[in-house]
């Protein structure tokens, strides 16, 4: 622009002489497409967020008292069961579970509890599933026993169609039995939740 007379003296701009939204996104200096999933980073470039997202949520409860003699994993119930589609081959899956369990024995016994997907136990290396010892009864003294298990597993099924995770227990030994779903108190109530994390 040209002056007649003198130039006035350069002064720089403060956020005062610019008015709020005068600035467009195309007029700045950005990389990448803004959107609702999308922010601005300190470099300029328009990014998604980074690993850890919560994608999805799904979960199952359980208020019946199931019961078993088997000394092989049974399906705990049609109810106690999760089904989830990851979005990315790259999602883990969060598994969660806290049941009530019971054992009625008069001898020595324990309650195993486990989780399988698609018909696999998530720890097939270990007779004792996931590692969630149920409840134990000492030798000789009869009577019962109660308690809660709880499990969390992290689980990377590497694929983008459903998956499906249940509920299965079993005892030591045929000569008593256990249950879930069984407090000390009466009928109690067993969650299984699977959560997708994003990578």
């Amino acid at each position: 622009m040209k002056y007649i007379g003198r130039i006035p003296t350069a002064a720089p701009l403060t956020s005062s002489d610019i008015t709020d939204g005068i600035i467009s996104i195309a007029d700045l200096a950005t990389t990448g497409t803004p959107s609702s999933s999308t922010f601005l980073r300190g470099d300029g470039a328009f990014a998604e967020a980074g690993g850890g997202k919560v994608l999805q949520v799904v979960s199952a409860t359980d208020s019946t008292v199931r019961s078993t003699t088997s000394t092989s994993y049974v399906t705990s119930s049609n109810t106690l069961s999760v089904n989830i589609t990851p979005s990315s081959t790259s999602s883990k899956i969060l598994l969660t579970l806290d049941t009530p369990v019971y054992s009625n024995t008069g001898g020595s016994g324990k309650t195993y509890v486990t989780i399988f997907k698609d018909g696999s136990d998530l720890n097939s290396a270990n007779s004792y599933g996931l590692g969630a010892v149920g409840v134990y009864t000492p030798a000789n003294t009869g009577g019962y026993i109660y308690g809660v298990v709880g499990i969390s597993h992290i689980n990377s099924p590497s694929t983008t169609s459903s998956v499906t995770y249940d509920v299965r227990f079993r005892v030591e030994a045929s000569s008593f039995t256990g249950y879930i779903n069984q407090s000390g108190d009466g009928a109690g109530i067993s969650t299984l939740t699977a959560i997708e994390i994003g990578a």
